[in-house]
């Protein structure tokens, strides 16, 4: 049923994309049409080509003909798949209303240890899958922020998959909530890090930062770049704290603070402890 939404909305993310692709980023001409175009088949292709694979196997076939085994790993296949194409125009989308001024927050008060919880949820299927392990922070008191908190899981997902990525298998990502002036969310790999002198363009929309050869696929470069403007948005920041080559990264969200009892309320935080996990945003 996810598909609907998605295919409807591919007319819409192809304009986009030609429109800011070949726009360019500060200091740095646009891409041409032709790089565009390559840009969105090769991360369509993928997942589209994994549920082609599914529906033909299962084409034709009735219950009896596969294993119970077989049926549920082919739609939970499917579904896999399908929920990575929509985060996909997702993120395409929110990238244009951004471009556009047509974004908005609706701040409220939350625990950020649901969000980060959520989020970790969102990736988990991914993580199981490349034997990855996400460390959590322990589930205590409330650490309460006033931001829109679905702007927040997407920022917090971004972040969880591009750590994914950017680790050798099987990766090892770990999660602190600190209490600051501001409250803040670092995500830290064991991954390839990032050289020094493309630290800063990272958070550019559509401008990569290069390519490492131990890295698998490529993305479209706009994670970064929409985390940094949403977390701005909501009056707070998305930096690189820190990254070593060959050692890994740490990116932290800074949020505002929000009252104990502004947050209050049962959580949907789960015990703590060492989570296997994986699903994917963009």
């Amino acid at each position: 049923m996810k598909i609907v939404p998605t295919v409807v909305r591919v007319p819409e993310l192809a304009a986009a994309l030609v429109r800011h692709l070949t726009a360019g980023c500060p200091g740095r001409p646009g891409l041409d049409r032709d790089e565009v175009l390559d840009l969105v088949a090769h991360e369509l292709r993928a997942p589209l080509t994994v549920i082609k694979g599914h529906v033909s196997m299962l084409a034709g076939r009735s219950p009896g003909d596969l294993s119970e085994q077989e049926w549920t790993r082919s739609l939970e296949g499917i579904a896999a798949k399908t929920d990575e194409l929509e985060g996909l125009v997702e993120m395409l989308i929110t990238r244009s209303l951004l471009g556009r001024g047509l974004l908005h927050s609706s701040p409220d008060a939350f625990d950020v240890m649901e969000a980060v919880w959520e989020a970790a949820a969102g990736v988990q299927t991914r993580a199981v899958e490349e034997g990855a392990s996400i460390e959590l922070p322990v589930v205590g008191q409330p650490v309460p922020v006033r931001a829109d908190r679905r702007q927040v899981v997407r920022i917090l997902l971004n972040l969880l998959n591009n750590a994914l990525t950017y680790s050798l298998p099987p990766a090892r990502v770990d999660v602190v909530v600190r209490r600051r002036i501001q409250v803040e969310v670092a995500i830290r790999d064991h991954g390839v890090g990032i050289p020094p002198d493309r630290q800063e363009r990272i958070f550019e929309a559509f401008c990569r930062a290069g390519e490492a050869p131990e890295v698998r696929g490529r993305g479209l470069g706009l994670g970064l770049a929409i985390g940094r403007r949403l977390a701005e948005l909501n009056g707070g920041s998305l930096d690189l704290e820190r990254s070593i080559p060959g050692e890994g990264s740490v990116f932290v969200l800074r949020l505002p603070p929000a009252s104990e009892s502004a947050a209050a309320g049962p959580g949907a935080a789960t015990p703590s402890g060492r989570e296997s996990g994986g699903g994917r945003p963009g």
